[in-house]
């Protein structure tokens, strides 16, 4: 077997959330034991609604509550592995698609996730696939997007998985196709990428696909948006109170907008 860093924070993986549920590492809002990275992404849309879920639970706009039930149906099949499966895969050198549990701490504070769709490839992390239904243009990434999509990246370097060939993805797609049109979404994008990485043309760009539209860029850590996390974790460790959205138009879609004091 091959000793490496991300073997052994596999293994221990499912010990060390368990024991972050009885004793959290850090005082954070709500009691939680440990950030998520979807709530983080959401924290650039707006922070108090991520702060109202958090307090009334899960709440859906009616054109939101499409998107979810989409995003659970595009490449159904895709189930969370079980790590030692995981793990013997990665090694082998094999080929496949895998959704599963990452974690780190990022100065001090814990934060988890599930990744939605990473495709392996020689025991290393090619693709980290992002779904994301709209109603809107599909040509339009978003700032909280793309920070998920790195986030989801970084959590796999600082686990000490290789990334030196790992290309982030954000795939948009449109709510209202019917739900066959989505089957095999991400063995296309990697078949797609796979050519435009194989013509130079792979660093950072877009690709319109027959029914989505894949934003795409190689990893390299947090950039820029170091800085900016680090100013969202303001919130998770009780050093500021949640803001409102900046846009007023939010509001009116928000399923929260009852609750609002912004």
């Amino acid at each position: 077997m091959v000793h490496e860093k991300w073997i052994e924070t596999l293994r221990t993986q499912n010990r060390r959330l368990k024991d972050l549920k009885k004793s959290p590492k850090v005082v954070l809002v709500h009691d939680l034991p440990w950030v998520r990275i979807r709530d983080i992404s959401d924290q650039f849309y707006c922070e108090l609604k991520v702060d109202l879920e958090l307090k009334f639970g899960k709440k859906y706009a009616p054109e939101t509550k499409k998107g979810s039930e989409i995003h659970k149906k595009v490449d159904s099949s895709l189930r969370r592995v079980n790590l030692k499966r995981l793990i013997e895969d990665i090694v082998s050198g094999k080929s496949f698609f895998a959704k599963f549990t990452v974690d780190f701490e990022f100065e001090e504070v814990p934060i988890v996730g599930v990744l939605d769709q990473t495709f392996f490839r020689e025991g290393k992390p090619f693709y980290l696939l992002e779904v994301k239904s709209t109603n809107h243009k599909l040509d339009r990434i978003y700032e909280g997007e793309k920070a998920q999509a790195m986030l989801y990246g970084f959590a796999l370097e600082k686990m000490g998985f290789d990334c030196s060939k790992l290309c982030l993805a954000v795939v948009k797609v449109k709510r209202d196709l019917d739900v066959e049109k989505y089957s095999n979404l991400a063995v296309r994008v990697v078949q797609k990428m796979d050519l435009i990485r194989d013509l130079g043309k792979g660093k950072v760009g877009n690709k319109e696909l027959k029914n989505e539209f894949v934003h795409f860029w190689e990893y390299n850590g947090l950039e820029e948006l170091e800085g900016e996390i680090r100013e969202k974790l303001n919130y998770w460790t009780k050093k500021r109170s949640p803001k409102p959205a900046q846009n007023t138009n939010k509001c009116k879609r928000c399923a929260y907008k009852d609750f609002c004091r912004g």
